[in-house]
């Protein structure tokens, strides 16, 4: 079981995003990516959401929400002890995660279509405290060729923007990094690329600032993204921005955020986790 270090903590507390390579052997690797081509492909079904997001470049990004549900291969590999035990650290060591949702971004060789800046947590206030954490797994090589993850260090303590990607994919993919984000933060803005191998995964904060571009090389980038909250996550009322249908929280406002759409993936109780023989290879 990995265990952070001291090191590693603070990097995240300070950066909003932590890279731990090879944390998963090819052969892991290589049954998760078989597997979500046969969802890719369409041999599946339970997805919650698939869309082809054509933009103005004629790029096109391909995006799979829940693919957990349409394969056992993913239904056992989101309760990976690895996944699990490094989110709680991130989260102040929180006795439980649960996965909020899982997501595919696939961009095809030469023409895969760029992801705008943005926070996740956007898409999130109808759930607090901002404590949700994301890892994306890489499962081929991303690179600023390929179109990688890129993050603004320290974005995580500036606060929630006042807008959002989705009111700013067009033409500009810097708008949001231009206008949204405040103007006295804007000269400590640094887009830092997150170069990953096969196997090895990034962490970022719900708050953290991140995007990426084109996918100009002549191999497809695939990242596998699970976001994970703590166990004192409780929904919220925001007034005039409510995502918690589409997202499936149906729990009362004050209530903590339970229920079957959104699984225990770890525990610190040990008898509540998968053990390694349990997970694939």
């Amino acid at each position: 079981m990995p265990v952070l270090t001291l090191e590693q903590r603070q990097f995240f507390a300070d950066n909003g995003y932590l890279v731990i390579h090879n944390l998963f052997d090819l052969e892991l690797i290589n049954q998760i990516k078989e597997a979500i081509f046969s969802i890719f492909n369409g041999q599946h079904t339970g997805i919650r959401h698939r869309s082809e997001i054509q933009r103005p470049d004629g790029t096109v990004l391909t995006n799979i929400q829940q693919l957990y549900r349409a394969h056992p291969v993913l239904s056992q590999f989101i309760k990976h002890p690895y996944m699990g035990s490094i989110a709680s650290a991130l989260m102040d060591d929180t006795p439980e995660v649960r996965l909020w949702h899982d997501t595919l971004i696939y961009k095809e060789k030469l023409e895969g279509g760029a992801v705008p800046w943005h926070q996740d947590y956007y898409l999130l206030q109808h759930v607090a405290p901002a404590d949700i954490v994301t890892g994306w797994i890489a499962l081929s090589k991303s690179n600023e060729e390929s179109g990688c993850l890129y993050v603004v260090p320290g974005s995580h303590k500036w606060g929630l923007m006042p807008s959002h990607a989705l009111n700013n994919i067009g033409p500009d993919s810097e708008r949001f990094l231009k206008r949204s984000v405040h103007e006295a933060l804007r000269p400590l803005i640094v887009k830092q690329p997150l170069v990953l191998e096969p196997g090895d995964v990034s962490f970022h904060h719900c708050l953290t600032i991140h995007g990426s571009y084109q996918n100009r090389s002549d191999y497809p980038r695939l990242g596998y993204i699970q976001h994970y909250f703590p166990a004192h996550l409780r929904r919220v009322a925001v007034s005039g921005l409510d995502y918690a249908q589409a997202y499936e929280v149906t729990v009362p406002t004050g209530e903590l955020v339970r229920g079957d759409a959104f699984p225990l993936v770890w525990s610190a109780t040990p008898n509540e986790n998968h053990t390694d023989t349990d997970i694939l290879c």
